[in-house]
């Protein structure tokens, strides 16, 4: 699926590596984004919509995303968490979920999307970065 054409949600706490994401997910063709600061914000945006994609900051404010990331993996939305530490257990495989830490890249996160089946804009800049 083309990113462009895709529904996107996105939860990270940190402005700076919001900023940044976001900066991303507009040089990949993103139109349709939404995202939040919080996991009470997510669970309310999540309960309300529905996504092809799923950006979860593993660590929010001291909580964890993985009871969102359920919710949304049970109604099919594509996740890749990002993190700046290790995720235990079995969670990406359960999900078919993908994983980038930080930092990371737009060549990085170009090829976790493409893992997870989504094509980026080819004129990107930052897809190879």
């Amino acid at each position: 699926m083309r990113l462009s054409k895709a529904k996107v949600f996105f939860l990270e706490d940190e402005p700076l590596v919001s900023m940044d994401m976001e900066m991303y997910l507009d040089d990949f063709g993103v139109l349709d984004l939404t995202s939040a600061s919080s996991v009470p914000k997510a669970a309310a945006l999540v309960d309300a919509q529905t996504f092809d994609l799923a950006i979860l900051d593993v660590n929010v404010n001291g909580q964890s995303s993985l009871p969102i990331a359920e919710r949304i993996h049970g109604a099919g939305t594509s996740i890749l968490f990002t993190t700046g530490y290790q995720l235990e257990g079995d969670v990406l495989q359960r999900m078919s979920a993908e994983l980038v830490v930080k930092p990371y890249s737009g060549g990085v996160l170009t090829q976790a999307l493409g893992r997870l089946g989504f094509e980026v804009d080819s004129s990107s800049r930052f897809a190879t970065a």
